[in-house]
């Protein structure tokens, strides 16, 4: 003569049909499991022309066979075929299990099987745990499009704001709760879940960093043959194409998943190029061999200093004017403290009491934070004794440009 009480649902795919979640207690709306698959169905001519367009078409390559690229997906090596594979065995065999990295297939040309590709997962993972989102909706101020599913799609994307497009994939990548905006309703948190793939004929989608670990970056194949292999799948037969994703089923259900591959972002060529696309000038400047030589890294330089040698730069490489301002530099060195390669401001004295302002050079490869400036030493040009430095302050002052 009792009821069972649940404060709620919840979407957690693989976690029973009740849920306990931070002190409640919810019942699980995921049902639908992955696509099932018949003994030898990746054996079908029709998975192997699938792989051809996936590897072929979306991953740019220019050679290879399918005896290939199942070797390099089962190898102890690292690949961009076996980040792949391994990343799409994971939606399969582990639905809910959010990833800290998201998958992108990027490319200029229509018609080359990006479209297949978002369609195809619903079929393996099942239509109810795949939710296509729109640019705009993914842009908005609402995030409740992360309930109820374990991949989210977005195809063609095409972000209004690229820096604001990337902020939000690092705020919603990665972390094991997500607080989900729903209108009228607030913050919801709930379990992370879903994963992400992005589809777009955008070429730079998104402002990417050159630390970025979330992304990894394939880019299409865009040629006529790439297109006669994508029409070629499109035009079999529905029972032909659900052979071929049978096939996808059984290949991806036989990988041992890499968890410390697919933890990472792969670096390709393709996010090579989007990084230095969007490399602004103040970073272009920090990562001279000049620079380098002139401020170490563990060293304290003055931001005037820095100033004056940026606009310098600018100038003897015909930078753009609006670039060359002091407020540009500065909002620009913040940026660079969360890139990790200088630190946030701080002051130090030379000499005396005179105290400077300016910035600690981190070393990029190995993150540092907090180190405080009276424990790093002044770059080696301001390692001169306090009437030189006195001197260059007066030069200052009276209007005569000062460089070394």
């Amino acid at each position: 003569n009792e009821f069972v009480t649940l404060d709620g649902t919840l979407f957690v795919p693989g976690a029973g049909d009740f849920v306990q979640f931070q002190g409640k207690r919810y019942l699980n709306t995921y049902h639908q499991k992955p696509m099932p698959y018949a003994k030898g169905a990746s054996q079908s001519a029709e998975f192997r022309q699938l792989m051809e367009m996936i590897v072929y078409n979306l991953m740019g390559k220019d050679e290879g066979s399918f005896d290939d690229w199942n070797a390099a997906t089962h190898a102890d090596e690292p690949s961009d075929i076996k980040w792949m594979f391994h990343w799409l065995a994971s939606q399969y065999q582990r639905p809910g299990k959010m990833l800290p990295t998201a998958l992108w297939i990027i490319g200029s040309a229509q018609g080359v099987g990006k479209g297949l590709l978002a369609s195809g997962m619903k079929q393996l993972l099942g239509a109810s745990n795949v939710k296509t989102v729109s640019s705009e909706e993914f842009q908005g101020g609402w995030t409740d499009f992360v309930l109820d599913a374990a991949l989210i799609v977005l195809d063609e994307v095409d972000f209004g704001s690229r820096r604001e497009a990337y902020d939000k994939i690092k705020r919603l990548i990665g972390n094991e709760i997500t607080a989900a905006r729903k209108r009228n309703h607030g913050d919801i948190i709930v379990p992370s879940v879903c994963n992400f793939m992005f589809t777009t004929n955008r070429t730079n989608p998104v402002a990417m960093d050159r630390g970025d670990r979330r992304n990894t970056v394939f880019g299409t194949k865009n040629t006529q043959a790439a297109k006669d292999r994508a029409q070629a799948f499109y035009n079999l037969p529905s029972e032909a194409k659900a052979r071929a994703w049978e096939g996808m089923a059984e290949f991806l259900a036989c990988i041992k998943i890499d968890d410390r591959l697919i933890d990472h972002a792969f670096h390709t060529d393709m996010k090579e190029r989007m990084i230095e696309n969007n490399i602004n000038p103040v970073e272009e400047w920090l990562l001279t061999d000049d620079l380098k030589a002139k401020w170490p890294i563990y060293h304290f330089a003055p931001t005037e200093w820095l100033y004056r040698h940026y606009a310098d730069w600018m100038r003897d490489n015909d930078g753009f004017h609006g670039c060359i301002n002091r407020k540009y530099f500065q909002t620009n060195m913040a940026d660079m403290n969360d890139l990790g390669l200088v630190s946030q401001p701080q002051r130090k004295a030379l000499k005396g009491d005179k105290k400077y302002r300016g910035y600690i050079r981190y070393d990029p490869d190995h993150p540092t934070t907090n180190i405080p400036a009276s424990d790093v030493p002044f770059i080696p040009a301001y390692q001169k004794d306090a009437k030189l430095i006195e001197m260059r302050d007066n030069m200052k002052r009276k209007g005569i440009r000062v460089v070394a």
